[in-house]
């Protein structure tokens, strides 16, 4: 049974490669279940070989060395997560084939398995198997691959993050701001309207979501009003309309496991 679970383990990076490459954007639990069942499917396929090649008393650690390869796919899933080519479909395809190849190997082996051929088999063949994965993508980017799709998701985290750099001080200027007060201290992405009457922005509720609010500095309101406190998810980012009445405002209310972008 040790053979088998061993078997199990080192299907698990497939799996989670396979999660990446049929799912658009997989969140963690979607990776995990893929994870257990590249396992699964790794554990069936050695006993389903071990059950036709009974001929050996050792087919066992032969399957077990050879689903080692297996763990090739665990920098493949680093390739897929970064984007590079051939993307995640084609990642599993290369360690499809490769395992394929070191379970067909494993099934014609005869004889024992000392420990430390054991070893280097479980060790050299993933090894080889992550250098064919990068010789791989670097041949196709050679010959031009597409360059990876920049997801929204990506941009706006790339936006945020380059927003909270330090800028250098700005240069002297003889123009000075006649006055100037704190209208609140809490809040972020504010937005004038087009009247530049109300103020748009987004802070933290009671509960700790993100929600949308307007404030009035014209009119001495003393407390700003939530627009969209009761609604479900985060709401951030208000864009008001050019010619009011309308205001479009960022929310993650319809994201799920399965597509935690969907805003």
């Amino acid at each position: 049974m040790l053979w088998r679970g061993w078997c199990f383990i080192s299907g698990t990076p497939t799996g989670a490669l396979a999660a990446l490459a049929l799912l658009a954007e997989p969140g963690a639990a979607a990776l995990a279940i893929g994870a257990v069942a590249g396992g699964i499917a790794f554990a069936g396929a050695a006993s389903w070989i071990a059950r036709r090649r009974d001929d050996d008393p050792a087919r066992g650690p032969h399957l077990a060395t050879a689903a080692s390869s297996g763990w090739v796919a665990l920098p493949g899933c680093g390739m897929a997560l970064l984007g590079l080519a051939p993307g995640a479909a084609g990642l599993l395809a290369v360690v499809t084939v490769l395992v394929a190849v070191a379970l067909a190997r494993g099934a014609r082996r005869q004889g024992p398995v000392d420990a430390r051929r054991r070893l280097l088999g479980g060790l050299v063949e993933p090894v080889a198997g992550a250098i064919a994965l990068v010789a791989t993508s670097a041949a196709l980017a050679s010959l031009g691959a597409a360059t990876p799709v920049q997801s929204e998701a990506r941009a706006a985290a790339v936006y945020d993050l380059d927003a909270q750099v330090v800028t250098r001080e700005l240069p002297f200027c003889a123009q000075r701001v006649a006055s100037w007060r704190v209208l609140l201290d809490r809040g972020a992405h504010p937005r004038w309207s087009a009247d530049g009457v109300a103020l748009w922005f987004d802070a933290p509720d009671d509960a700790g979501a993100r929600q949308v609010y307007r404030l009035h500095p014209s009119a001495d309101e003393a407390e700003p009003v939530c627009w969209t406190c009761g609604q479900p998810g985060n709401n951030a980012r208000p864009a008001p309309g050019p010619l009011g009445g309308l205001v479009v405002f960022d929310s993650d209310r319809e994201a799920t496991w399965l597509h935690p972008s969907n805003t």
